[in-house]
């Protein structure tokens, strides 16, 4: 997964609030917290997309390494497991930008 879905500067319209008045949501401090929250976030699913990404690149050269015995067996059982957590990662990682940014999530 690449992550050029993100967008970092979400502007907020105007609120209507009991009394009638309008108050534009990007200046309570909440949105502001909120908004750091987000942009953090979009960082580590950045750094977290990379770090899969190196470990599919380490499982596909890792293929054509000539080995065999119990040692080999073992390490080509330890990789398709990391890589099943990488893919397992990665999804998680969409999936909690698609809410950040779908205003489900902070």
């Amino acid at each position: 997964m690449h992550i050029t879905r993100l967008n970092p500067i979400r502007r907020h319209p105007p609120v209507q609030i009991a009394g009638g008045a309008a108050v534009n949501a990007a200046s309570c401090p909440c949105h502001a917290v909120a908004q750091q929250s987000r942009d953090q976030i979009a960082v580590l699913i950045r750094s977290t997309a990379q770090a899969c990404e190196h470990t599919r690149s380490v499982t596909a050269r890792s293929a054509s390494i000539q080995w065999t015995g119990a040692a080999a067996t073992f390490f080509r059982d330890r990789l398709a497991a990391d890589a099943a957590a990488t893919a397992l990662l990665d999804d998680q990682c969409h999936d909690m930008q698609l809410l950040l940014w779908s205003g489900g999530g902070l």
